[in-house]
């Protein structure tokens, strides 16, 4: 993955470069990639399924999706995808992603990420609900 391209969907603060442990995506780029994870897809599907992984409570408007999905390719993380459903499943204008090597990569160093900041907060909850 290209550094400009990473650090363009990546939020950090101040003025250094970040390093690689410092990367953090942005949660809808997560969410996007595990979708993709899964399978290709084209984009209302992307977004049917965030909403589903989600019970509802991570909803992606469509501007945000495709700039988000242009992003994550300019990344080199998302590809556009060659594979397609038979066409009487199919409909032509749609666009179909898939995730690339390096987005599998980044996917998994993510989720580690997320799971060492959860298992830092359990401890916390009880005290979060009094």
């Amino acid at each position: 993955m290209g550094h400009e391209a990473a650090v363009a969907i990546i939020y950090h603060f101040g003025n250094s470069i970040p390093t690689v442990d410092e990367l953090k995506l942005p949660t809808n780029a997560v969410l996007i990639l595990a979708v993709l994870a899964d399978g290709y897809s084209h984009g209302f599907a992307i977004r049917r399924e965030i909403d589903a992984r989600t019970a509802g409570h991570v909803r992606i408007g469509v501007t945000t999706l495709y700039r988000m999905l242009n992003q994550l390719q300019k990344a080199e993380l998302v590809e556009e995808s060659s594979e397609r459903p038979s066409p009487q499943f199919d409909n032509e204008r749609r666009r179909y992603f898939s995730i690339t090597t390096a987005g599998r990569r980044v996917l998994r160093d993510e989720i580690k990420k997320l799971e060492r900041v959860v298992a830092a907060l359990r401890p916390l909850a009880s005290k979060a609900r009094t």
